[in-house]
């Protein structure tokens, strides 16, 4: 199962896209000391979705997706 999430960096918005196999509740964003941040989602298209990142702070967050390796993101504005 691949997922690529862009841009990244990014400034307000993420895209995610993964194999219809993965749940789209199976993500979840969260910062560097594991917290879990609130982001909301949208399912834009199937296996695509998008997360609105404008009212996180700048800085580096990890993208977990069930049963797959984590992404880094970097939010820079």
């Amino acid at each position: 199962l691949a997922i690529h999430v862009y841009p990244n960096p990014a400034k307000d918005r993420i895209t995610v896209r993964f194999s219809e196999a993965t749940s789209a509740e199976g993500f979840r964003m969260r910062d560097l000391s594991g917290r879990t941040v609130q982001v909301s989602s949208t399912l834009v298209a199937p296996g695509h979705i998008s997360f609105d990142i404008s009212q996180l702070p700048q800085g580096i967050y990890l993208l977990d997706a069930q049963g797959e390796k984590q992404h880094k993101i970097l939010i820079n504005r």
